[in-house]
């Protein structure tokens, strides 16, 4: 046997060794590609299900003076509107004639007024806010009466009591000066009748819960709102 002879069963053996390196390599490029597939979609899996950290960003606090500012920016404010009816009367003297008083009757006005209380915020000054982080501190000027009318189209005038001369000559007139004198009578009863039913408690409690809102919305987590003694009327 010859050299040539004794080689020849060798080559098949190392073409099929060949064969085998690259078909292992084969099958490891598609365990690995498999195995990284499964794990994308693990991540993917584990991410739909952790929820995600929200970012939180800080509100930054105002200034007190831009606070002040946009209280006085606000202006008047109005918070509550006190309306009712109410009834004046009067009497007007007449002349005596003899035994007889000729132009008396007594007048009746119903009058329909309008009281409206609320804090002017033009009057906070940079002395009545405290800042302190996220706190602040507001002390308002005492509530009172923005506005008071009374509607001159509502008003109902009565002339009753007339004496007998004056009907029995269809007298009419009304004087208007007195007509006049008891509609401000009317508006300053009703007035005091709100002031009485706690009128300025109610727009102060209600300038409270506005102003809170107004002021957590500029950033503010920690709102107290007070309210400034009201003056003693000089005796």
């Amino acid at each position: 046997m010859n050299e040539e002879t004794r080689r020849a069963p060798n080559r098949p053996w190392l073409k099929n060794v060949w064969v085998q390196v690259a078909l292992a390599v084969a099958v490891l490029g598609i365990v690995v590609a498999c195995l990284y597939t499964a794990w994308q979609g693990g991540q993917a899996l584990v991410g739909a299900f952790i929820i995600p950290t929200p970012t939180v960003t800080p509100t930054p606090t105002p200034w007190p003076i831009l606070v002040v500012e946009r209280i006085q920016g606000l202006g008047r404010l109005e918070t509550v509107k006190y309306t009712v009816e109410h009834v004046v009367e009067k009497k007007q003297e007449g002349q005596r004639i003899l035994f007889f008083e000729w132009g008396s009757y007594r007048l009746l006005v119903v009058a329909y007024g309008e009281v409206v209380a609320g804090v002017d915020l033009a009057r906070v000054r940079p002395e009545d806010v405290r800042v302190a982080g996220s706190k602040i501190t507001l002390v308002l000027p005492p509530a009172e009466i923005l506005s008071s009318k009374v509607n001159q189209d509502r008003i109902r005038i009565y002339k009753v009591e007339q004496d007998f001369i004056s009907q029995l000559l269809g007298e009419n007139e009304v004087n208007k000066e007195l007509i006049l004198e008891l509609l401000t009578q009317a508006e300053g009863e009703i007035v005091t009748g709100a002031m009485a039913d706690g009128i300025l408690q109610q727009a102060e409690t209600s300038a409270q819960v506005m102003l809170a809102q107004f002021l957590r919305a500029l950033g503010f987590t920690d709102v107290e709102i007070i309210f400034a003694p009201a003056a003693t009327p000089a005796p």
